[in-house]
């Protein structure tokens, strides 16, 4: 698309149309190939810089181990309704489970996630 451009004294509006695409589109990969050349045409992360609803890390590992069955239901139901609306969310305690977290606790986070389903 840059090289198109480029040979057809930067049209805008025809490189849009000969590649199906937006002029904005093509304003953007024009933009980033004027700031980074050809390296500043490779895809970009798409993760998001800030993430208002994420647990705090501290609140991640107390929750489990420390809080009664109910709350651990409660806390779960909550992490559902913010970050898995639409569905497609999985939830885990981590890649394990610690061994000073209470088997009413991990059976009350499973519950949850059922009662929602």
């Amino acid at each position: 698309m840059i090289e198109f451009y480029l040979a057809s004294d930067q049209n805008t509006s025809l490189t849009a149309c000969v590649f199906r695409t937006s002029r904005p589109t093509v304003n953007k990969w024009v933009r980033r190939y004027k700031e980074g050349g050809w390296t500043g045409l490779k895809d970009l992360s798409q993760r998001p810089h800030h993430m208002p609803t994420k647990i705090s890390p501290h609140e991640e590992v107390y929750t489990l181990p420390h809080r009664r069955p109910a709350e651990v239901a409660a806390v779960t139901r909550e992490i559902i309704a913010c970050l898995g609306a639409g569905g497609g969310y999985v939830l885990s305690a981590a890649n394990n489970i610690q061994a000073d977290v209470p088997p009413q606790n991990i059976l009350a986070m499973v519950e949850a996630v059922i009662s929602i389903a």
